[in-house]
């Protein structure tokens, strides 16, 4: 461990770096932010810390974090504390269980409001009213046993929201200063004149202790955005600019994100900065995503094959759906069947069948929530709770397996892609024979519904959402727009492939568009692919594939059924017939991403890998800006 003192640092002439790492508030997040930890490590940075978030809400998987950090690494890590939501005998016990742990360094904080950023703060009874007050409290604590912390501080180069001018964020840094803090870290900015104008100010106040700038890492501009509002960072009108367009491409997005990163270093360094503290946000899933993009231009992707058929091969009971959660009792009618559950119940059986998939040769492999939404799973009378929970875990799941088979073949990355199925309540057509006009379900209650299954998937891990079996395309745009809402409200920006249904020889979806007007409906989304899959087998679905490659701007996937089912149901098509024919759609440069829906088996894709494993991917259309518009059929009218 790096036991190097703060005097001995600030003496070496070599700049000096360090990060800050965004809050974890799952188990899942936990660990992604362990990856990030470990792949920055060698770097030496001079300290890492772990934030709390709003109300000090993940105050205890920070402590563990931080922990880890100190007793499992090289690393400096530094303990963000604050004032919120205890009394200062709990604030001080937590600094007194960080010492024990072996952590010497302490960010202290007033913190936010349990209600967020930007809320009023409420001294609570019994605490800290302010940093200033948990620094003196630091400093007066077990003085006589040696227990001398190193504490750095905020403070903002545009201000706090709560300022009431510059005179008193001077004084109030100055104070921190005169309480026992060891240096400051600034709120992130973009402009460096921003910084060194606060710089001079706080020198003119009479702050001497190391002012160190906050440099943001953050390439979902619509994050950064929300973020800055909160805090009172200006985004400049030229940072507008330079992410204009790129929505839909994290990698350029990624290269602008470390290109201004490191142009406002190199120009603070002109004026004798040689500290930078950087805000990560734990990035380890955009570099997976941007491996997705990567792989699309290199080979043809394989995604996995039926989930369905697989269960059924288990042969699971009743107790195996329901497990020790699920009574009776509280869940009465039937389970069996309800195959998203087993996320809860049973995960080792979800693990195998992606591990499965995963041996057979497929990049991506969809979590078991095809059908985890309140509308679908209120038919076996799931709570909310539990709906969350199995999308959650099945994301979980999922992600675990990408992430272990990603290490042991690093040169083919595994990808979890997030199961979004279809409805069975549809916004376009009638349930009632009788009644044309009539809806079981609203707009609001659809995009409710696919709103809290794409929170879930998120935060469960997936690198990408898989819209799947679209047999309305108004229930697929809800989707779409939960998506876009929640992006635009911070939440880390995925992929979005979207995969509609042809539902038998007419060419048309079950809510009655034809291929090219599907298209011209969904394209808004800017999709990472666009395809059909179900309902057919390959011979049927090839004419709407190859339709659909001359006229999409983006990746063109596929995975139909084996075959059309027999009397019985069942499907008898042999993975070779399967992957001679899709393979087929390959070498004939029609499609991107291949794999199997009903019937198809892990050694259906074994076959498809094996058949398509040298052939090169179907370059994308070319971008239209024409018009293009649909109803039923589709309208453009040319530019």
């Amino acid at each position: 461990m790096n036991t190097l003192s703060i005097a001995d640092r600030q003496a070496t002439s070599a700049p000096s770096i360090s990060f800050e790492f965004f809050p974890p508030k799952s188990d899942a997040m936990a660990e992604r932010l362990w990856e990030t930890v470990e792949r920055l490590e060698p770097m030496a940075p001079d300290f890492v810390s772990v934030t709390y978030g709003a109300g000090g809400s993940t105050r205890e998987r920070t402590h563990d974090t931080v922990k880890r950090i100190a007793g499992g690494t090289s690393l400096r890590p530094a303990a963000h504390l604050t004032c919120v939501s205890a009394t200062k005998e709990d604030v001080l016990a937590v600094a007194d269980a960080y010492w024990d742990a072996g952590i010497r360094h302490i960010v202290a904080l007033r913190g936010d409001a349990t209600e967020g950023m930007g809320a009023a703060f409420r001294q609570h009874p019994g605490g800290f009213r302010d940093s200033v007050e948990l620094i003196e409290g630091l400093r007066a604590r077990h003085p006589e046993l040696g227990k001398q912390f190193e504490i750095s501080v905020s403070c903002y180069p545009e201000q706090h929201p709560d300022s009431l001018g510059w005179e008193q964020d001077i004084t109030f840094l100055k104070a921190k200063q005169d309480a026992g803090a060891d240096r400051a870290i600034s709120q992130f900015f973009f402009e460096p004149d921003t910084f060194l104008r606060f710089r001079d100010r706080a020198r003119d106040g009479g702050v001497t202790m190391p002012i160190i700038p906050g440099i943001m890492l953050q390439p979902n501009f619509n994050g950064l955005k929300r973020i800055s509002a909160l805090c009172g960072a200006s985004l400049p009108n030229w940072l507008h600019r330079l992410y204009e367009g790129l929505d839909d491409d994290a990698e350029t997005r990624d290269l602008v994100t470390a290109t201004v990163a490191a142009e406002l270093c190199h120009k603070l360094a002109d004026h004798d900065v040689d500290t930078f503290h950087f805000y990560t946000l734990n990035r380890t899933r955009s570099e997976r995503i941007a491996a997705l993009h990567a792989a699309a231009r290199e080979r043809i992707l394989i995604l996995d094959g039926s989930w369905g058929v697989m269960f059924q091969r288990m042969g699971l009971e009743e107790a195996d759906y329901r497990g020790d959660r699920f009574t009776e009792a509280a869940y009465p009618g039937q389970m069996k069947g309800n195959n998203d559950i087993l996320c809860l119940t049973r995960p080792e059986r979800v693990t195998e069948l992606h591990d499965a998939y995963f041996a057979a040769g497929a990049d991506i492999s969809e979590t078991n929530t095809f059908s985890a939404t309140m509308i679908a799973q209120d038919d076996y009378r799931l709570d909310a709770d539990s709906v969350r929970a199995i999308n959650l875990e099945g994301a979980k799941l999922a992600r675990a397996a990408a992430d272990a088979w990603t290490a042991k073949t690093p040169d083919k990355p595994r990808f979890a892609a997030g199961s979004i199925g279809p409805l069975n309540k549809m916004l376009s057509m009638s349930s009632n024979v009788n009644d044309p006009g009539h809806r079981a379900v609203t707009f609001d209650e659809v995009y409710e519904a696919y709103r809290m299954q794409v929170q879930a998937l998120n935060e469960g891990g997936v690198h990408l959402y898989l819209i799947e079996t679209i047999t309305d395309t108004l229930n697929c745009k809800a989707c779409i727009k939960a998506i876009m809402d929640l992006e635009e409200e911070g939440m880390e920006k995925l992929p979005i492939w979207i995969s509609g249904t042809i539902t038998d020889r007419s060419g048309r979806t079950l809510s009655g568009q034809t291929v090219e007007a599907f298209w011209n409906s969904v394209r808004h989304a800017k999709p990472f692919a666009i395809g059909f899959n179900c309902a057919l087998g390959a011979d049927l679905m090839r004419p709407h594939i190859a339709s659909l490659s001359r006229i999409a701007d983006t990746l063109v996937a596929a995975y139909p059924n084996a075959g059309l089912p027999n009397e019985m149901g069942q499907y008898d098509e042999t993975p070779g017939q399967t992957s001679g024919a899709v393979s087929g759609w390959a070498k004939d440069g029609i499609v991107n991403i291949l794999g199997g829906c009903c019937g198809t088996t892990p050694e259906h894709i074994a076959a498809i890998a094996k058949a398509t494993e040298r052939l090169k991917p179907r370059d994308p259309a070319p971008t239209s800006h024409d018009m293009r518009l649909a109803g039923l059929e589709p309208f453009v009218l040319a530019s």
